[in-house]
């Protein structure tokens, strides 16, 4: 068919297999694959040359949110097929996208019009609305201001053809394909006609904000927002890397989670939030950005670098590079990434495309690294996001389309006021349960022993636990530096001083 002109696209990074392990699949997407239809294409040809894009259609179309019938049936519309297709006007290949218009959009995202893939991936683009300027609230009305642009559904445009006769043809090959493969007939629908956003919980967590002057370890940057979640490994445990944090060190990140294999069975799945995503302190937490690729390179393209640290929440798995994600924390993390994901109002059904973003919802941090030579969140946790992406859809899913409103978030409540311990001025960043798990067996937060052992505890920046026991006598000893402990002993306590 001849070309109309076009206006413009917002491409994104060219598929890979890295984005299909984050959960762009064939089956997610409902795509036209497997069963052949029957008969011809467009222009007489077969349908095996349309079939064999179908790969890069389903990429495309989980990566900007666009149906994939509706990719497929432009292009056989457009090209049946053929990856070669020119027009007198410009228009090349198997979308027929002009280089003129859109080759500068496609590069900022990594497509390449000459190839298959870029020239799928930038129809893809101007279908799913990844560029803001590009006029239209649908799939179908961005079409149309972009490859027919006309006056009315029955004017003629330069091909001898409406609008209205154009959408006939995609419409009729659309019905084709998805009576093939069993598919839901419609394109992409309305986002708040079929989801609730608000009502998916925020998992329970504990607090624990990181006292830092701005400059070591985080920057203020504007006002945050979250676009999506980067995951993490600390390459250490849960309260160490707590610890760790509250030093000198220039880092800091949102949130923690334990892993049994490292933290115990205590602090397995246990949420720490070291920094509020909402706030103002942009941490040290997803850079330094060198060397982006995939959905890295995409964000970093649209919003730029400043807004990797600002606009995305990052959460820290603890562990080492092998160490297995228990389930309690595969299900903190899933749940972490569904509540920020419905925050952003991203719709269950497609996720993890991010509708206003036009990218992924989920992030490794390599992704922003990769030229620095950092890899992370390594091969174990890598292997597990498309579980975990399935799983954070599952609850989204239940809160977006479940008739009543989840929890919200639910930090620890903090220990009781009026106790020997309220009265102790605790350090920034300590509180009385951090005394309690640091103490050991015995902690109270009204008796005299715990007082005078946090009191010594907090002149010297020392937290000893329990050193020695007699298990005849109520004895207990607590050793500070090797000169001062604090022995208890008959519900009473004293500190003595002893020579070095």
């Amino acid at each position: 068919m001849p070309r109309r002109d076009r206006d413009n696209t917002s491409p994104l990074a060219k598929p890979t297999k890295e984005r299909e392990r984050k959960g762009k699949t064939l089956q997610s997407v409902g795509a036209p694959t497997g069963t052949v239809p029957r008969g011809k294409i467009a222009g007489g040809g077969p349908w095996s040359d349309v079939n064999r894009w179908d790969d890069l259609v389903v990429a495309a179309g989980a990566r900007h949110g666009v149906n994939p019938a509706l990719l497929k049936s432009m292009m056989i519309v457009e090209s049946g097929g053929k990856a070669n297709a020119a027009d007198p006007h410009g228009a090349v290949g198997l979308m027929q996208v002009k280089p003129q218009f859109w080759s500068g959009e496609a590069a900022k995202f990594g497509y390449d019009l000459t190839t298959p893939a870029g020239q799928i991936g930038t129809a893809a683009a101007i279908l799913g609305g990844a560029i803001p300027w590009v006029k239209g609230a649908t799939p179908e009305e961005r079409f149309l201001s972009t490859y027919y642009p006309t006056p009315g559904l029955d004017v003629l445009g330069e091909s001898g053809h409406t609008p209205r006769m154009y959408l006939t043809d995609i419409a009729l090959y659309m019905g084709i394909i998805n009576a093939a493969v069993g598919a839901v007939p419609s394109p992409v629908p309305p986002v708040d006609a079929v989801v609730t956003f608000g009502r998916t919980p925020h998992p329970p967590f504990q607090d624990r904000p990181i006292p830092k002057d701005e400059g070591n370890g985080w920057d203020d940057l504007g006002q945050r927002s979250v676009k999506g979640v980067v995951l993490h490994r600390m390459l250490g445990s849960l309260w160490g890397t707590d610890t760790f944090f509250r030093g000198p060190v220039g880092a800091l990140t949102d949130y923690g989670v334990g892993v049994t294999g490292t933290d115990g069975a205590d602090k397995d799945g246990q949420i720490l939030r070291w920094n509020d995503p909402l706030g103002r302190r942009s941490g040290w937490a997803s850079g330094p950005v060198s060397g982006q690729y995939g959905d890295g390179a995409a964000f970093v393209a649209k919003f730029g670098v400043v807004a990797v640290n600002r606009d995305l929440a990052s959460i820290e798995i603890s562990g080492h590079q092998t160490t297995p994600l228990s389930a309690k924390a595969f299900e903190a993390v899933a749940g972490l990434t569904a509540y920020w994901a419905d925050q952003a109002r991203v719709p269950w059904s497609g996720f993890p495309f991010n509708p206003a973003t036009g990218i992924s919802f989920v992030y490794w941090h390599q992704e922003f690294t990769r030229g620095t030579g950092k890899l992370c969140p390594f091969e174990v946790v890598i292997a597990q996001t498309t579980p975990l992406i399935e799983r954070a859809k599952a609850i989204l899913k239940q809160h977006q389309t479940g008739a009543s409103p989840g929890p919200g978030p639910t930090p620890t409540p903090p220990p009781p006021k009026d106790t020997r311990l309220s009265k102790v001025p605790l350090p920034a960043g300590v509180t009385v349960a951090d005394l309690g798990r640091w103490f050991g067996p015995g902690f109270d937060a009204n008796g005299i022993v715990s007082e005078c052992w946090a009191r010594e505890a907090v002149a010297t920046g020392r937290y000893p636990k329990l050193v020695e026991s007699d298990p005849s006598l109520p004895r207990r000893v607590f050793r500070f530096e090797g000169n001062l402990i604090i022995v208890a002993e008959g519900g009473k306590a004293w500190v003595l001083r002893l020579d070095s």
